[in-house]
């Protein structure tokens, strides 16, 4: 899941400069308000926790990340297979890649729908936040 905002002049979508996985730890880490320069028209604008939106990531996204780490886990296992050739467990570093494709979340959208569900305005404490 990525964290964007619209900017309020020109709309163009901007990535979030931090990350967290709901509004409330947004907030108790980043604060409550940031600010934010619009990589389109470059006007810096201030935007309050509730204004980030949480969307999925595109499909060409999901396949470059995917790809990068299936990469990185088959160099692990070729170099690990490299080390321990005479070993009969050394036949298994070549099934990490293949494991690690059943390991990937297909989808945050449980995540995602928390994050765009759950709002801090109306809430009755704001203590612990920064300003």
């Amino acid at each position: 899941m990525k964290l964007i905002v619209k900017c309020k002049d020109c709309r163009e979508e901007n990535k979030v400069p931090n990350y967290a996985e709901d509004r409330v730890n947004y907030a108790k880490e980043f604060g409550d308000e940031f600010d934010l320069k619009c990589k389109k028209c470059d006007k810096i604008n201030k935007y309050h926790v509730d204004n980030i939106r949480a969307e999925g990531y595109s499909l060409g996204e999901i396949i470059v990340n995917r790809l990068i780490i299936i990469g990185i886990v088959a160099v692990i296992s070729i170099i690990l297979k490299i080390i321990f050739w005479s070993n009969p467990i050394s036949w298994s570093f070549l099934l990490f890649p293949i494991a690690a494709l059943f390991f990937f979340k297909n989808n945050d959208s449980k995540k995602q729908l928390n994050f765009n569900k759950h709002k801090l305005k109306g809430r009755v404490s704001m203590g612990g936040f920064k300003r």
